[in-house]
C-alpha cells in the first residue's frame, strides 16, 4: 500500500513538472555538454598549438637580428677604405679641402642645421 502509494506520487511529480523530460532529453543534454566541452578542449589545444608556433617564430627571428648584425661588422670588417671612399664620392660626398670656421652671432641659427638633412 505504501509502495502504491509512493509510486503513484512519484508519477504524478514527474508528470505535472517535467512532462517533457525522458532518456532522450537527458541523453541529449549530456551530448551537447560533452560536444561544448570537447570544442573547449579542442580550442584549448589549438591555442597552446598557436601559442608555442609564435614563440619558435619570436625564437628565429632573434636569431636571424643576431646574425644580421654580425654579418654587418663582418662585411664593415672586411671591406676596404678604399671602396667606401669611392662609394661616398658616388653619393655625393667630398673630403674637406681647408678647415672652415663658421662665426655665428648670439641668438642667430643656419636653417639646414636642425633635423634631419633633406633628401
Amino acid at each position: 500500500m505504501i509502495e502504491d502509494r509512493l509510486l503513484s506520487l512519484s508519477h504524478c511529480f514527474r508528470r505535472t513538472l517535467w512532462p517533457l523530460w525522458d532518456r532522450r532529453t537527458t541523453w541529449a543534454i549530456l551530448g551537447l555538454l560533452a560536444l561544448v566541452g570537447g570544442l573547449y578542449l579542442w580550442q584549448a589545444g589549438e591555442m597552446t598549438a598557436i601559442r608555442h608556433h609564435i614563440r619558435e617564430l619570436e625564437e628565429e627571428h632573434e636569431r636571424f637580428r643576431r646574425r644580421n648584425v654580425e654579418l654587418q661588422k663582418e662585411i664593415s670588417q672586411l671591406t676596404p677604405v678604399a671602396v667606401l671612399t669611392e662609394r661616398a664620392r658616388s653619393l655625393g660626398f667630398v673630403l674637406p679641402q681647408e678647415e672652415m670656421h663658421l662665426q655665428l652671432s648670439e641668438g642667430e641659427l643656419l636653417s639646414g642645421a636642425r633635423g634631419r638633412p633633406s633628401d
